[in-house]
């Protein structure tokens, strides 16, 4: 594990963000070829898989989106070394309700 406090912000940010970025090419070329492919079908077969593809990439958008999110908050809740906040996210009203909902 690198430590990302080290060092200059943008290199930390280019190694995090190549590797994402690759998979969105990679993903955007297997959609590209599959258009491709299909649009020897018709034009009802491109519609679906053109219409499939964004929601494919809708949904990978939104996930990453409530990762980072779900991360930030996450980091900020374990992260600090004082017993104090420790204390507080164990002890948030948010935590409660979960615990709650998963009593038998």
């Amino acid at each position: 594990m690198r430590d990302l406090t080290k060092g200059p912000i943008t290199g930390h940010i280019i190694a995090m963000a190549t590797p994402i970025a690759i998979g969105q090419l990679v993903s955007t070329l297997y959609f590209l070829i599959d258009l491709y492919f299909v649009s020897h079908l018709g034009e009802a077969a491109l519609a679906g898989v053109s219409a499939a593809g964004t929601l494919v990439f809708l949904s990978i958008a939104i996930t990453q989106v409530l990762t980072v999110g779900v991360l930030g908050v996450l980091a900020r809740r374990v992260g600090p070394a004082t017993a104090t906040a420790r204390t507080m996210s164990t002890t948030s009203p948010s935590r409660w309700r979960l615990r709650s909902c998963l009593r038998p």
